[in-house]
């Protein structure tokens, strides 16, 4: 007689499991949230250094948020390759999440010390930088490795963890950098840009960068539009 199997059982033999419940949360997180998060505070109001620090929980929270379902399947790849795939995953995730929070963290405090960010025509400038960097050929060589399940082996998990957010990092930065400068609708925006970043991740083709790109360049055009600056 085939017995059910627990909840904890079936963690255990679908560790991925983990991370996807770490993603649905901080996307729940965020939209229970509803307001501006706390990174988007002016300088006026502190330093920007304190203003970056500020804001951290926030970032970390829509990198998970958004590079997250990208990543899903490089969580799968390591917890399944490894003997102990609890500890790999989270040997993973403790290398992958340092990368984006160093980043994110100067990122802020820059955002935070420019006057005009966020607004519109940081924005637009924003994503302009976003669908030229979508064509360079260091960003499609960074592609390729994200969709390479082996660029996080061999070696441990520790250090795939790390060189997959270099990786990921290096094709994405200029993409999450849309959520610092966008003035309002940033739950809209994380949306998109999720979509955009995890069809790139599944999608074969290598038309999707133009496509990208393309999206991204009329996503600019119409905030100009839109703000009344064209």
């Amino acid at each position: 007689m085939a017995h059910a199997v627990s909840g904890p059982s079936r963690v255990r033999q679908h560790p991925v499991i983990v991370p996807a419940l770490a993603i649905l949360t901080a996307w729940a997180t965020l939209v229970l949230a509803g307001q501006r998060s706390s990174m988007q505070m002016s300088a006026s109001s502190a330093s920007a250094w304190a203003s970056a620090a500020a804001g951290l929980p926030s970032w970390l929270l829509m990198t998970v948020a958004m590079m997250g379902p990208a990543v899903l399947p490089r969580f799968r790849y390591v917890g399944g390759a490894a003997a102990r795939p609890f500890l790999a995953l989270t040997a993973f995730a403790v290398a992958y999440l340092p990368v984006w929070a160093a980043f994110g963290f100067l990122a802020q405090a820059t955002a935070a010390a420019l006057p005009g960010v966020p607004g519109p025509a940081p924005l637009a400038l924003t994503l302009l930088a976003a669908a030229a960097w979508q064509l360079t050929p260091v960003r499609r060589h960074l592609l390729r490795q994200h969709k390479n399940p082996a660029v996080a082996l061999p070696g441990s998990a520790l250090a795939g963890g790390l060189r997959y957010g270099l990786c990921c990092l290096g094709a994405c930065w200029c993409l999450m950098l849309v959520m610092l400068a966008a003035p309002s609708g940033q739950l809209l925006w994380l949306a998109g840009l999720t979509i955009l970043i995890t069809a790139e991740r599944l999608s074969p083709a290598s038309v999707t960068p133009n496509a990208a790109a393309a999206a991204l360049g009329m996503a600019a055009v119409a905030t100009l539009a839109v703000a009344g600056l064209l």
